[in-house]
């Protein structure tokens, strides 16, 4: 009976340790890799679509030191997705301090980059601004500065609950990938006598909601998310 026990005490054991193993080679395998084939460039840095590139048309829009690129549906030109970067130098050593890789002959640059979404009028942003080093053909993210949403339309609206996170694709810093996600609220502010993308019906059809009403002055709420994956490579 005692050896019978042991037996089962063994099996189970084996069992466990090859479930929490599995869970932990799911995650890697989720989180980590980067797939060449959606990737598209802006200045420096390649973010990663979810879209078939032969479908699809991209536009580019360039000024300067910045770059925004729109994707649209190559059939009907709408369009689906946009993306911005803006490429300034580092002025001061203070941006470099605590870096893992400080090299003399390299150069330091901050990236500010963006996803977009729009619903109806009410355009959005989710930006973040990295430091990147570079020597040669080597280039790393040190570091992420700042993660925040940005209202990028005007209108009578406004992002509320706001949150953003960007994490490194390796887990830790330097890095060569990041992955930015975000959450927030539009609240709009509207009436009956209101036409157009400001209407009452029209925010309905588009996912909106009335929460709730106050001398005859509407106000309409809708989640919205963003997530996207920016690499140097």
């Amino acid at each position: 009976m005692k050896r019978i026990v042991t037996v089962l005490l063994t099996l189970i054991l084996i069992f466990s340790t090859t479930v929490v193993f599995g869970a932990t080679d799911n995650i890697t395998s989720k989180d980590y890799p980067l797939h060449v084939s959606n990737k598209i460039k802006l200045k420096d840095i390649y973010v990663t679509v979810p879209f078939d590139l032969s479908k699809v048309k991209l536009e580019r829009i360039e000024k300067g030191n910045s770059v925004r690129v729109e994707i649209r549906d190559k059939s009907t030109g709408e369009l689906l997705e946009a993306y911005g970067e803006k490429v300034e130098p580092v002025i001061t050593d203070v941006e470099a301090k605590n870096f893992v890789f400080p090299q003399n002959s390299g150069i330091y640059t901050t990236h500010t980059i963006y996803k977009e979404r729009t619903d109806g009028a009410a355009v959005s942003r989710l930006y973040t601004v990295l430091t990147i080093y570079t020597y040669g053909s080597f280039r790393q993210i040190d570091k992420v500065n700042y993660t925040y949403w940005v209202e990028a339309s005007s209108g009578p609206w406004e992002l509320r609950d706001k949150y953003a996170i960007t994490i490194s694709r390796t887990g830790s810093f330097p890095t060569t990938a990041i992955e930015t996600t975000g959450t927030a609220t539009i609240v709009v502010t509207t009436n009956a006598t209101v036409t157009g993308s400001f209407s009452i019906e029209y925010l309905k059809s588009i996912g909106f909601t009335v929460s709730y009403v106050n001398n005859n002055v509407y106000y309409l709420r809708k989640n919205i998310s963003l997530t996207y994956v920016y690499s140097v490579y």
